[in-house]
């Protein structure tokens, strides 16, 4: 009964696995050999169609994907990605902030904060960061928290 419905109107009848479906997709679209093509859209058609799905849901998802919208979304998830804002008071988050963002660094500070990392240089005194490194770590981040606004 639910073939003769529009499609928009047909019950999904089970969950639809993404992962398989991409599997198929990157199967069809990227083999040269014929006979794997095949296989792969037909064994795609069977997965949407156990789902109540049609390669038409396919082609809405894939132009919803490649819409504006989607993107702004996944410019906001990877604006929000990366180390989380250093401690004032903690060397080894301020210097892997850093490393983090080493590209706009002058490669003096890189080789000083890859130093820092490895416990070189001679910013340390018995183990412990010296004064004017802690001080030398926090302007580093502070130039590079106003590069990033």
């Amino acid at each position: 009964m639910s073939r003769n419905m529009p499609r928009r109107m047909r019950v999904k009848s089970k969950a639809i696995d993404p992962t398989r479906i991409g599997q198929l997709l990157r199967l069809a679209l990227s083999s040269d050999q014929a006979g794997e093509v095949t296989s792969a859209v037909a064994a795609l058609k069977r997965t949407l169609k156990a789902s109540g799905l049609d390669l038409h849901d396919v082609v809405d998802a894939v132009e919803a994907g490649l819409s504006g919208q989607p993107a702004q979304q996944q410019h906001a998830r990877q604006a929000t990605w990366g180390p989380p804002s250093p401690r004032g008071d903690d060397w080894q988050s301020m210097c892997w902030y850093c490393h983090h963002h080493r590209h706009q660094l002058r490669p003096d500070q890189k080789a000083w904060i890859a130093d820092m990392l490895l416990g070189l240089g001679d910013g340390f005194d018995d183990g412990r960061l010296r004064g004017w490194a802690m001080q030398e770590l926090r302007q580093i981040v502070a130039g590079l928290d106003g590069m990033r606004r």
